[in-house]
Formats: C-alpha cells, sequence, structure tokens
C-alpha cells in the first residue's frame, strides 16, 4: 500500500490472512489488512432470487470491506439465477490480481442468461449479455443460457477465455474472427446444442479440452498452421464423424 518507515529494531510484520464469513446470504472472504472482500465460491445456493445484484460494499463486524473479486466459478451448478450485475469495484478472479479476470467465473451456471457491468468498471464491460474485457479484446463469459442458436464472436476480439462458453444449452453454431491466435483450455466444454464452430485460420495450437462433452459436434475443420492438439481436446464427443487434420499438426 506505500513506502513503510521503520525505527531502528522495529519489526515489519506482514498479515495475509482471510476471513470465511455469509453476508446477506453471500459467502465471502474477507482481508481485514485491506478492507477487501472476495465473492467466494457459494457451494449450494439457499436463494430464489433470479437477479442477483452483487454489492459493492459489504460490511461485517462493523467494518466496511470492498468487494473487489470473483472466485473462479463462484456459482456453479447454480440453476436459478437468470440476470448478474458486476459492480465497478470488482476487476479479478484473486485478491491482489491486476490483470482482470481471464477464466470464466460463471461458468456452470446454468440458468444464466446475462452479465451486465456496471459503468465505471476499470476491467470489464458487457455487450448484449456475454461479458468481456474493458477493450474488447478478450470474450470472457458466454452466459451458459443466453437465447439464440448462432453467436459470431466480434472481430476485434484476440483471445477467448477460458471455459468461456462452458455448459451453454443452446448455441448450434459459433463463429470466431479469423484474427484470433489463442484459445483458453474448455472453452466450448458440454455445449449440449453445439453442432459447428468455425475456428479462426489464424489459430496455432487447440487448447486442451476444447470440446470435451459437445455431444452433438459433429464435424471439425482444423485450419491449416494449427501445430497441436491438447488433451482430451474431444473427448466424450460421441456425435462426432469427421474432423480434418492439416500437414502441420
Amino acid at each position: 500500500e506505500g513506502l513503510v518507515e521503520l525505527k531502528e529494531g522495529e519489526q515489519l510484520v506482514f498479515e495475509y490472512k482471510a476471513e470465511n464469513v455469509v453476508i446477506d446470504g453471500l459467502k465471502y472472504s474477507l482481508l481485514k489488512t485491506t478492507h477487501q472482500a472476495l465473492l467466494a465460491y457459494q457451494g449450494s445456493w439457499d436463494g430464489d432470487s433470479q437477479i442477483l445484484n452483487i454489492p459493492s460494499e459489504v460490511e461485517y463486524e462493523g467494518e466496511k470491506y470492498t468487494v473487489t473479486s470473483i472466485n473462479e466459478s463462484v456459482f456453479k451448478t447454480n440453476n436459478t439465477i437468470t440476470k448478474i450485475i458486476i459492480p465497478k469495484t470488482i476487476k479479478n478472479t484473486g485478491f491482489g490480481s491486476l490483470e482482470g479476470i481471464v477464466k470464466n467465473p460463471f461458468s456452470s451456471c446454468l440458468s444464466l442468461e446475462t452479465i451486465e457491468v456496471e459503468d465505471g468498471n476499470p476491467a470489464m464491460c458487457s455487450i448484449d449479455g456475454v461479458l468481456f474485457n474493458k477493450d474488447k479484446t478478450t470474450l470472457i463469459s458466454y452466459p451458459a443460457a443466453l437465447p439464440g442458436k448462432s453467436y459470431t464472436v466480434p472481430d476485434n476480439v484476440e483471445t477467448v477465455a477460458s471455459g468461456a462458453f462452458y455448459s451453454n444449452q443452446h448455441l448450434k453454431n459459433i463463429v470466431l474472427p479469423d484474427k484470433m491466435e489463442t484459445m483458453g483450455y474448455s472453452v466450448f466444454a458440454i455445449c449440449n446444442s453445439l453442432e459447428e464452430v468455425i475456428l479462426p485460420s489464424n489459430i496455432k495450437e487447440l487448447p486442451a479440452y476444447l470440446f470435451k462433452d459437445c455431444k452433438n459436434l459433429k464435424s471439425v475443420a482444423i485450419p491449416d498452421g494449427v501445430t497441436s492438439i491438447g488433451s482430451s481436446a474431444f473427448e466424450g464427443c460421441i456425435s462426432l464423424e469427421t474432423i480434418s487434420l492439416p500437414e502441420s499438426v
């Protein structure tokens, strides 16, 4: 938090211990030294509200904490929430990170239809319910229950984060922009309706678990220039009939 001047013989003590608490039905990890709160993995979900407006600040034992982070897979297997609103204070998936969210924090949130981001958030934004980083070069999360059978990723997107489309229920066709060069792992895993993905021509590697358990995927054309395919990329693709492999693999 800045420079500390010590007197001769004075000890410098660093404390980084989080306390896990429940506030208004949500689970948080609190850092008391910096008054930060991380929205933790919720496990079982007791709430019945379909809209979750994540607070920017919580209070515990008379102290206020700024909600700055979301845990990975924070609402995994949740079947209730249809809309999530992210405040401008949240920037990352862990205390102290300055890089922003790089994985889908809402994977397997099976009823989620839309994600909104409060104006002024320095790390993220939302377009038509889809979560992107601030400059729209990374697609972070495409909600699992967002209506629509096809989606074309915007041309300015350079990478799709790990698990971005994880467990989507409706999409049959996805088109990725040609200039994209990287994708995270498990990007399309358990997309049960997915039949076709147009991969970018500039991609060099297909990451692990890319199409894992895509039970309706029928064919995949791997672009020229791809040199490697990650482990279990097509595991569980029980309808897959053809894969075209370029000589570069």
